[in-house]
C-alpha cells in the first residue's frame, strides 16, 4: 500500500525501499499541510541503501511542524539492541543503554 486517505480527510503516504520492502518515508498530510514525517534508515551509514543492512532500525527522524526528533539506535555483534538515543532539535533529550547476562537476557 503507497497512499490511503482517512475517514477525516488525513492522507497517509508511504515510501517504500523495494529492493527489501522496507518503509523509507511515512508521511501524513490535511489539505496539503504536512501533519507528520516518520523518515527510517535501515543502515548504519545512514543512507538509502547499504551492503550490510541487515533489517535493524538505525535511526527514525520524527518530524511534525518544526520539531525535529531523531532516535538513533545501536546493536551488539549479535544483532541486539544495546542503545537508544534521542535528540530534539539537535538536543540530546534522553539516552538509554541495555545490556545482556551470559544466558542472552536482558537487564
Amino acid at each position: 500500500m503507497q497512499s490511503l486517505t482517512l475517514g477525516n480527510g488525513v492522507t497517509e503516504t508511504t515510501q517504500w525501499d523495494l529492493t527489501r520492502l522496507q518503509p523509507q518515508q511515512i508521511s501524513a498530510a490535511s489539505n496539503g499541510v504536512q501533519l507528520l514525517s516518520l523518515q527510517y534508515s535501515f543502515c548504519q551509514s545512514l543512507g538509502s541503501s547499504c551492503s550490510n543492512n541487515n533489517g535493524n532500525l538505525w535511526q527514525q527522524r520524527i518530524v511534525t511542524g518544526a520539531v525535529t526528533r531523531v532516535q538513533t539506535y545501536g546493536y551488539d555483534g549479535f544483532s541486539r539492541l544495546n542503545s537508544t538515543q534521542e535528540m530534539l532539535n539537535q538536543v540530546s533529550q534522553w539516552s538509554q543503554a541495555y545490556i545482556y547476562d551470559a544466558f542472552g537476557i536482558g537487564r
